[in-house]
């Protein structure tokens, strides 16, 4: 069973890390040139002169023109291969953050409600057409030519995340990707 940083906890790690990530990324083994040097090569992209390390919002923001915005969290997790929750761990051991974490526990659907929710959320979405938000997003990560009719468009799903009482869940609705899953006999 997988542990969780309690959400406080987490709050307290990114709160106490703002402002400090050139030191954090530095502590990490990050080399000065990344950090200090402008128009160098994206560690994401491979790009040779379009990443910069900015810490504009105090967030150890850095910016490439090809692939865009990524956090100082997100920089730690590249150049040291870590998952969220342990560059998390990294910056809590950093500052001495004791860390508070708790067992997560997963509740199994029964399978034919799951595949009830699966079609339900078939069913509602459509074709990717142009001009949609998913159309215009795949464009923006550079995907052109004709998409497969497995990939649609969703106006309305639903994104759950635990709230900040550790209990309770809560939902907010976005427009998304889904895509269909099958096997090489069309059985989905």
């Amino acid at each position: 069973m997988q542990t969780r940083i309690c959400p406080e906890t987490a709050a307290l790690i990114l709160e106490r890390a703002q402002g400090n990530y050139r030191e954090i990324l530095q502590y990490a083994g990050v080399s000065e040139k990344v950090l200090h040097k402008p128009n160098q090569e994206c560690p994401w992209c491979g790009g040779e002169d379009r990443f910069s390390f900015t810490d504009k919002f105090r967030k150890g923001d850095s910016y490439c023109r090809h692939c865009g915005h990524h956090s100082g969290v997100d920089l730690l997790m590249l150049i040291r291969n870590f998952s969220y929750k342990e560059a998390l761990l990294y910056i809590a051991d950093f500052f001495s953050i004791p860390v508070e974490e708790y067992r997560a526990v997963r509740r199994r659907k029964p399978i034919q409600r799951t595949r009830d929710s699966v079609e339900r959320l078939w069913s509602s979405s459509r074709p990717i057409e142009e001009g949609d938000g998913a159309y215009v997003y795949l464009r923006s990560r550079g995907i052109l030519g004709k998409l497969p009719p497995a990939l649609r468009s969703i106006k309305s799903m639903r994104y759950s995340q635990q709230a900040e009482n550790g209990q309770d869940w809560e939902s907010s609705y976005f427009e998304g990707l889904i895509a269909e899953i099958s096997d090489m006999h069309g059985k989905r």
